[in-house]
């Protein structure tokens, strides 16, 4: 069983307004665990890496390490994985995204909930802008359609009675992510294939493979600041995203359910042009193809926006 000794993760990629409120109020936590919060400049600009130094020089418990580049979600938080592994012998590695804030009993409640069980644990998440409103709850797999759908995304919370009860989901949201070390010893690291999206998403599907439970833990929310109004979609989001699903589903889904999904895209190809224009669909379409055939990692290593 793992102990309750806790490693949170944290990058910041120029971001340290948002870096610092999030680190702040993990300090101020009332809770008996012991923690350690590791934050990773991710190549950011003026000096942001300098700056978080300077602030958190003398605690302790906050210890940042500057990256001359961009490492993304995967190559950041396994970065930070393998460096807290060197440092101490932790029982939860808790990847948190660093435009979250929580409540000062949440780190408490949250490894309490845990319990030194081994699995992929999430908590509830709301709108940091709409706190009344659920972020997520735990998410749902398409492999039919390489959909990956929030549960209670956008819902009343004091109207969402699904959020009081634990359950097993099919994955947890990336941007507050708790992972009990005896996962990391079986499966190992994020795939950096990624780069950001759908890695926690395969993350979760492996470690259901293995026998591990992927739970929701219903204890009071942290809060993302994720705008709830619809933001245009910028042409990474949408060539990373489309280009990620196929090697997710090339990965997960059966030969029959692969075959769909290109189906189903054929289909959704003209409803996303209508709504989010052809300059935007030729994003989908270009990385649908790339992802065909087989490029992965970092997309600005090989391509402009």
């Amino acid at each position: 069983m793992p102990s309750s000794a806790l490693a949170i993760l944290i990058l910041n990629w120029n971001g340290i307004g948002e870096t610092v409120a999030c680190v702040d109020s993990l300090l101020k936590s009332k809770t008996e665990i012991t923690f350690d919060i590791y934050v990773l400049d991710n190549g950011s600009r003026n000096d942001e890496v300098g700056k978080l130094i300077t602030k958190y020089q003398g605690i302790g418990d906050v210890i940042v390490i500057p990256s001359s580049i961009n490492l993304g979600f995967t190559g950041g938080n396994n970065f930070l994985i393998t460096e807290s592994r060197k440092r101490k012998n932790y029982g939860y590695y808790f990847l948190l995204n660093n435009d979250t804030e929580v409540p000062a009993d949440f780190l408490q409640n949250f490894i309490k909930k845990a319990d030194h069980r081994v699995g992929i644990f999430g908590p509830q998440v709301r709108y940091f802008e709409k706190p009344e409103l659920l972020q997520s709850i735990g998410g749902k797999v398409n492999l039919w359609t390489g959909i990956c759908r929030r549960l209670g995304d956008k819902k009343p919370a004091d109207k969402t009675s699904k959020k009081d009860a634990e359950y097993e989901t099919d994955y947890i949201f990336g941007c507050a992510f708790l992972i009990a070390s005896p996962v990391i010893e079986s499966i190992g690291l994020l795939r950096e294939d990624y780069f950001i999206y759908y890695e926690e998403v395969d993350y979760c599907c492996e470690a259901r493979k293995k026998g591990f439970s992927v739970r929701y833990l219903p204890i009071e929310s942290i809060f993302h600041k994720d705008s709830v109004a619809t933001k245009r979609l910028t042409g990474f989001h949408i060539y990373t995203m489309f280009r990620n699903r196929i090697h997710f589903l090339r990965r997960n889904a059966s030969s029959l359910q692969f075959i769909f999904s290109f189906v189903y895209l054929g289909l959704y190809f003209g409803y996303f042009t209508l709504k989010y224009g052809f300059k935007e669909a030729c994003f989908l379409a270009e990385g649908t193809i790339d992802g065909i055939l087989g490029k992965k990692g970092n997309p600005m290593n090989y391509r402009s926006f």
